[in-house]
């Protein structure tokens, strides 16, 4: 799906959660049979000023790949990381299993200031606040509008409300 566009973009992409990762995948189909719905999980693509970025949430691994923020999953001082990345010329692993992608902008300031602000996400312990968070929290703090923005059909992206919150109760909500 990895698109090059002539003019500025984000992109959101929707991934089933857990997608190529079987433990994660028992607890997509666990959440599945609970609530009815399948859970996704949120990544983005920038392209601005002829650079390509992806941003993601993801277990903290070795290597150079963009990292800007780093926390704990589950307890606040948990061994275990996850990380933000803003990773140029990146790539999201999951990507070909991305069933929906959605055009949040084509704005360059909306995607510059994006891009300026991932290292601002804040640092919460990786349980409600996942990668939707960070998505979503991105996205209306950059001025994105997210409206419009939703999962696929019969499809939830748990933390997103929290990220949307979160971005609107900031000081300088939606890069204003």
């Amino acid at each position: 799906m990895v698109r090059i566009h002539d003019r500025p973009f984000v992109e959101l992409y929707w991934i089933p959660l857990g997608a190529g990762n079987r433990v994660v995948g028992v607890t997509r189909r666990v959440y599945r049979l609970l609530t009815g719905a399948l859970p996704y999980h949120a990544a983005l693509a920038v392209e601005v000023d002829g650079a390509r970025w992806v941003i993601e949430m993801t277990p903290a691994a070795r290597g150079e790949h963009g990292a800007v923020v780093h926390g704990p999953v589950g307890v606040p001082h948990s061994p275990i990381r996850y990380e933000i990345r803003r990773w140029r010329d990146g790539v999201i692993p999951d990507e070909r299993f991305a069933v929906a992608t959605h055009a949040v902008s084509e704005d360059a300031a909306t995607a510059r200031r994006l891009l300026e602000l991932v290292p601002s996400v804040p640092p919460h312990t990786w349980a409600r606040w996942n990668s939707n968070s960070i998505v979503a929290w991105l996205l209306v703090s950059s001025g994105a509008d997210v409206s419009a923005v939703h999962p696929p059909r019969g499809g939830c992206a748990p933390g997103w409300e929290l990220g949307v919150r979160s971005a609107a109760a900031r000081p300088s909500a939606g890069g204003r």
